[in-house]
């Protein structure tokens, strides 16, 4: 068995020392990827360093497990906030964490953060402007969004205001359909060792090769070229906007949430507490209009307001997506209290499910990886060798 200790912010499970791995998205790895890792750790005998949040984003797979080792082991909880200026923020986002979501709203509202327009290009019209007067005032201001259509019109909104800006300068290079200059902010969306990136580092362009389709990217401490065979494969895109899951772990000075009716707690959480010196919400009167919300599952689930908007926020900030391990969500029975023929028919029933699950398929999903970047780097070395044979 591993022991160790966990805490809300972050868990520590060790079995002997030996390696370390730690970081500070452990709340949003799935309870087999997680149970994988510890079980190696086990037989290795080395030590886990799991560090995260469950109020933050909940896991995409099934999760849960990370949650439940902070309410069972014992724990050390980091309480201070370093990040947020303002002290009635720090607690508007303690209460937003914790549950107490009205007092959260109201914080918000009083303080000018929460902005309604009329309808969806209005609304997105004044987060616009909001974003734009941050970054010229010399803020690292960021955009972010739920849903990436509406992050890809950000960002092209963003790229066509600092280009009649005047903040854009020489050719453009067309990567995955979005258009790239010296001087727009720009995220790598894909870890590459040889090139030097990780997914999700920003920087600013420095310079484009149209002819060579290469581009020279200065991040936060160090340049990188980034070649051919990296923007051919789509992993550079615009970083004025982004979900609020690419920006998970991202720190600026200011955030701009596109609201909608699909917010719900972790998410408003997690964006609210990106930036340092102010975070706004930006809810639409008419993209909820006809829309007949809840605040929970359920027959008897309470309905919102949904032509007004700062209802349909009430009702997101309290939803909740976490997620629980299976055996929380089911009544607990003593095994003495089952008698022979209950848990021969248990067996059975388990069996069955077993029976008519699904293959795992993450072997072939590794597989395809595999063939896939074989197949682009044959792509690659045909286009340099069609690319020789007319320049001669």
């Amino acid at each position: 068995m591993l022991e160790g200790f966990a805490l809300a912010h972050g868990c520590w499970l060790s079995a002997n020392v030996s390696a370390r791995r730690s970081g500070d998205e452990a709340g949003t790895a799935g309870t087999r990827d997680l149970a994988r890792l510890l079980a190696e750790v086990d037989r290795t005998g080395a030590k886990a360093v799991l560090v995260g949040d469950s109020k933050q984003l909940p896991e995409i797979a099934a999760g849960g497990l990370f949650a439940a080792l902070t309410e069972r082991l014992p724990a050390l909880e980091l309480k201070d906030n370093r990040r947020q200026q303002h002290e009635w923020e720090i607690e508007a986002l303690r209460q937003l964490r914790d549950g107490a979501t009205t007092h959260a709203l109201h914080a918000y509202l009083d303080h000018g953060r929460i902005t309604v327009g009329h309808d969806a290009h209005h609304t997105k019209t004044l987060l616009l402007g909001d974003w734009w007067a941050s970054i010229v005032s010399g803020d690292d201001a960021v955009m972010l969004a739920g849903r990436r259509v509406d992050v890809a019109e950000l960002n092209m909104c963003a790229h066509v205001r600092a280009e009649a800006a005047g903040h854009l300068s020489g050719p453009v290079l067309d990567v995955g359909g979005r258009p790239i200059r010296a001087g727009d902010k720009v995220m790598m969306l894909r870890n590459d060792r040889k090139v030097g990136v990780r997914n999700g580092n920003r920087g600013t362009v420095v310079e484009v090769d149209p002819d060579e389709r290469t581009m020279r990217v200065q991040l936060a401490r160090r340049a990188v070229d980034v070649p051919t065979r990296y923007l051919d494969a789509g992993y550079v895109g615009h970083a004025y906007a982004m979900t609020v899951n690419k920006a998970h772990g991202t720190t600026c000075d200011a955030t701009m949430l596109l609201g909608d009716d699909l917010l719900y707690r972790e998410l408003a959480y997690e964006a609210m507490s990106r930036g340092r010196k102010e975070n706004r919400i930006y809810m639409c009167r008419a993209t909820v209009a006809d829309l007949d919300l809840q605040l929970e599952d359920g027959p008897h689930a309470r309905t919102v307001d949904a032509g007004d908007p700062i209802a349909v926020l009430a009702a997101g900030f309290e939803r909740r997506r976490n997620k629980q391990l299976a055996v929380e969500s089911i009544a607990w029975v003593p095994l003495e209290a089952w008698g022979t023929c209950d848990l021969l028919a248990e067996r059975n029933r388990v069996r069955s499910l077993l029976e008519q699950a699904p293959p795992d398929r993450s072997a072939d999903l590794a597989a395809l990886e595999r063939s896939r970047r074989e197949t682009e780097s044959k792509v690659q070395v045909t286009r340099r060798s069609i690319a020789q044979l007319e320049s001669r």
